[in-house]
Parts: C-alpha cells; structure tokens; sequence
C-alpha cells in the first residue's frame, strides 16, 4: 500500500501526461473554467459602506439608518458662491465659514484648497 503523497503524486503525474498528449482537452477545460468564473465575476459587487457590513441590531447602525432616513442620507453638501468679484467671494465664504462650524449637524467645512502645495509640485 503506497502512501498518500505517494498516491498524490502518481495522480498528478498521470494528468500532467495525459494533458500532454490530449492539448485540445485541457484547453477548452481551461476555456470553460474562464467563462464559468467570468459569469460568476460579473457579478460581483464591492460596497465600500461600512455599515452595511454590521448587523442591523447594532445600536449604531440604527442611528445611522434613523439619521438617513431624517435627512435623506449622509454625504457632503457643497455651496457654490458666484456673481460677485473673487475678493467679495473670498470674503463671504470666510464670514459663513464660522457660522457653519457652529452648527451641530457639521461635522467639518473644508472651504480652501490647498493651491501653493500643488502648483509647488506641478510637473
């Protein structure tokens, strides 16, 4: 009685000779194997949303489902200011910008981008 590598060994052996004198086989094998996982594939999803991976007994994940259902959803709201002189615009955004980190319902309020940092390390 041989042992199981042994038996392993012998099996593999025998695929690998009869792969080589049968091509045609092991390539639609591998033919059917590709399409059978490109199906499955097709249907994959990733969903980057963190509370979707929580059971919906948590007491946050019920919180966030209440503070949705309230306010339509979480995300970011942005406000666009025009029609008046860039300084004007500059000087509103840096009166509103207080008044909207006062509210509790803001988390934060990102209003100036950082344009020295990139066109010091444009290419």
């Amino acid at each position: 009685m041989r042992s199981l590598q042994g038996r392993l060994g012998a099996l593999i052996g025998a695929l690998a000779a009869d792969a080589y004198r049968r091509p045609r086989r092991v390539l639609l094998a591998a033919l059917i194997a590709t399409v059978l996982a490109l199906f499955g594939a097709k249907r994959l999803t990733l969903d980057t949303d963190l509370v979707h991976l929580l059971p919906s007994s948590f007491e946050s994940v019920q919180a966030v489902e209440q503070l949705e259902e309230r306010f339509w959803g979480l995300g970011y709201v942005a406000v666009v200011a025009s029609g008046a002189e860039p300084e004007v615009l500059r000087q509103l955004a840096d009166d509103l910008v207080p008044k909207l980190e006062a509210l509790e319902t803001i988390r934060f309020v990102d209003y100036r981008r950082p344009v020295e940092f990139f066109r010091d390390r444009a290419m």
